[in-house]
C-alpha cells in the first residue's frame, strides 16, 4: 500500500498539468476565430475576417424549417450573397468602432459538446473617451474546428434579429424568391458602392 499511493500521486500529478494544457489549447482554438475577426475587422481585411464565421451555419439558423425548402442552388447562393454581406456590410460598420479598439478582454468560454460560449469585453478609446462594448459569441466546432456560429451585442442575439426583421417577413411576404430577390438587390448595391470589393 505505501508503495501504491505515492504511485497515484504521481499519476495525478502528471495528468493535471496535462488536463490543463488541453483545456488551454481549447480555449485558445476556440478564441482564434473570434480574434481573427475582430483583427480582420480593424485593419480592414474583411474578408479575411469572414473566414471565422460558419455562414452554411449561420444560414441553417436564419431560416430554420424553411431551409431544407430551398434548393441546393438557392441555399448556395444564399450562403455566398449572406457571406457578402457580412464582410462588405456588417463587417465596414463594425469597423467605425474597432479602428479605435485598445484591447479585448475575453471570459473563460463554457464548452457544450460542438458548442461553446464566450463573452468578451472590448474597450475602445476614441476622442479621449472610454467605451465598452459587450460582445458573446455561439461557436460550433465542426471538422474544420471553431468558427463564429452568433454574435450577440449586449445580450441581443444577431441572427434572431436578422431572422425576425428581415428573413422571416420576406418569406411572409413573397416566400423565398422574394427573399432571394432582396438579396441579390442588396448585394448588386453593396457591389456597386464597393467596387474594388469583387
Amino acid at each position: 500500500m505505501a508503495v501504491v499511493r505515492p504511485f497515484l500521486a504521481l499519476a495525478l500529478f502528471l495528468v493535471t498539468p496535462i488536463l490543463a494544457q488541453d483545456q488551454a489549447d481549447e480555449t485558445e482554438a476556440i478564441l482564434k476565430p473570434i480574434k481573427t475577426m475582430i483583427k480582420g475587422i480593424r485593419f480592414e481585411k474583411y474578408e479575411l475576417a469572414g473566414k471565422s464565421l460558419h455562414c452554411e451555419a449561420m444560414s441553417r439558423e436564419l431560416f430554420q424549417e424553411t431551409w431544407s425548402e430551398l434548393s441546393p442552388e438557392q441555399q448556395q447562393e444564399w450562403i455566398e450573397g449572406f457571406s457578402y454581406l457580412m464582410q462588405n456590410l456588417s463587417f465596414r460598420k463594425a469597423h467605425e468602432k474597432f479602428e479605435y479598439l485598445d484591447e479585448v478582454f475575453y471570459d473563460e468560454p463554457v464548452i457544450d459538446g460542438d458548442r461553446a460560449e464566450v463573452g468578451s469585453t472590448i474597450v475602445i478609446y476614441h476622442d479621449f473617451k472610454k467605451e465598452e462594448i459587450i460582445l458573446s459569441y455561439t461557436m460550433l466546432k465542426d471538422e474544420a474546428g471553431w468558427r463564429i456560429l452568433d454574435v450577440w451585442v449586449e445580450e441581443e442575439s444577431t441572427l434572431e434579429g436578422i431572422r425576425e426583421d428581415q428573413v422571416e417577413e420576406l418569406i411572409d411576404d413573397g416566400g423565398v424568391e422574394l427573399l432571394l430577390e432582396k438579396l441579390r438587390e442588396k448585394v448588386a448595391d453593396v457591389k456597386a458602392e464597393y467596387p474594388d470589393e469583387d
